[in-house]
């Protein structure tokens, strides 16, 4: 079974300037999703996928292939993740023949992975009739969908999943759990990417993990955090966190 990581690095960054290359507790931030994949024995192949020359030596410097450099037209701020991963497969099945079974997307703003959570969720595709497997955190009561609202141009206040005020769940209590994606992995059969141009497919099961190590690194406000976890010589280390889910769980997603 080939399992492909694919860990996509652009040069330019809006929120964060440089934000990959970025100084994180005294490293690049990408080191960090670099050592995890390293260390993580379901990957077969770990590639970085960059138009920046410097990120390239990072990553050849800590042991991290990187067999072409990204074409701009695939690297802007608006380039769908599609684009990146289908020139990256079409590229290595071109240039070496090398088609993964798997391909498995991690992103370096999410520093806090712990290689069992990317293993976990290869386990999870291969033993399931899962198209995709997709981190995902859970969400603070305070943000459910229940609670949400959006005002229209005259200000009326409107409920975010439409219905009636008189039908608003008042009791936290009575409340379903709601998960977001924390894009620290997506997990896929390539077969899926190819059929239907997407990373998720139709049938896609959710992997959770805990609010600390799905910290996902999108502006300084993030990074603060961040810092200060590192910093921290208790709870700073992501590999001695303690992960209050369930690995292993499913949870239904419909994306």
């Amino acid at each position: 079974m080939e399992v492909l990581a694919i860990i996509p690095a652009r040069a330019g960054s809006k929120g964060i300037p440089g934000k990959n290359s970025k100084l994180l507790a005294g490293r690049p931030l990408i080191e960090y999703t670099f050592d995890m994949a390293l260390q993580c024995g379901s990957l077969t192949r770990i590639v970085v996928s960059t138009d920046s020359e410097s990120i390239a030596r990072l990553a050849r410097e800590r042991g991290v292939e990187v067999p072409f450099l990204r074409p701009a037209q695939f690297a802007g701020d608006n380039s769908p993740a599609t684009e990146y991963i289908g020139h990256c497969l079409s590229a290595l099945a071109r240039q070496e023949q090398y088609r993964p079974d798997i391909v498995v997307l991690l992103q370096p703003t999410t520093p806090f992975r712990a290689p069992e959570d990317v293993a976990q969720c290869i386990k999870m595709l291969i033993h399931s009739k899962a198209d995709s497997i997709v981190s995902v955190c859970e969400l603070p009561v305070k943000y459910h969908p229940q609670w949400q609202f959006i005002l229209d141009h005259d200000r009326h206040l409107l409920r975010f999943n439409s219905g009636s005020f008189g039908r608003i769940v008042s009791a936290r209590q009575q409340l379903e759990p709601t998960y977001t994606r924390n894009g620290a992995v997506y997990a896929f059969w390539r077969h899926t990417f190819e059929n239907t141009g997407t990373i998720y497919g139709n049938h896609v099961l959710g992997f959770p993990m805990s609010a600390e190590r799905s910290i996902n690194i999108d502006d300084m406000e993030d990074w603060q955090k961040a810092e200060e976890m590192l910093c921290n010589p208790i709870t700073g280390d992501p590999n001695v966190r303690t992960d209050r889910t369930h690995p292993g769980s499913e949870i239904r997603l419909t994306l």
